[in-house]
């Protein structure tokens, strides 16, 4: 008996989609000298059963080209997840409101094979998607330097930023 008709994906299907970070520190407050973000890392929580094709960047202003990507990135229909790291330490995003952006397209495969009813190819079963960025903020006073991490895996801070707005579910 065939699997159940789903009209919202197909094995086979490319996904394109956008992730958006940014807007952090980076700017001159009352009592600081600086506050600065470094460091950055940009993940992609692939979904499994989604295996990565290609992405494309736009990047603005002093967001640097990342200079390194793990994960699926590496590898054409790798369901591993994709990491852009960005903005080492010594070239800290100093200025707010910059952003990473990355248009993604990804392949729905047939994994496992033939076995439609079963995750992640259940035809009726929901693919969920979760972007998260970590990364250094640096505050620096008149007495002293704090780096804090910030990176929702380790809980610091919590719930940032809140699931809902990094997370899509099809």
């Amino acid at each position: 008996m065939p699997p159940a008709f789903d009209d919202q994906v197909t094995i086979g299907e490319d996904c394109s989609y956008h992730i958006q970070s940014g807007g952090w520190f980076g700017f001159d407050t009352p009592g600081f000298a600086l506050i600065e973000v470094n460091t950055v890392v940009v993940t992609d929580d692939l979904p499994d059963g989604q295996g990565y094709i290609s992405h494309n960047f736009t990047l603005t202003g002093n967001i640097t080209t990342p200079i390194g990507i793990s994960g699926g990135g590496a590898i054409s229909l790798d369901e591993t997840d994709i990491n852009w790291t960005f903005n080492p330490v010594g070239n800290g995003i100093q200025v707010r409101d910059e952003l990473f952006q990355v248009d993604i397209t990804t392949r729905l495969l047939n994994d496992p094979v033939d076995v439609p009813a079963i995750s992640p190819n259940g035809h009726s079963l929901i693919s969920t998607n979760i972007a998260r960025t970590s990364f250094n903020a640096v505050f620096v006073t008149l007495t002293g330097t704090q780096t804090i991490p910030v990176d929702d895996t380790i809980n610091i801070p919590p719930g940032y930023p809140v699931e809902g707005i990094r997370r899509i579910d099809l």
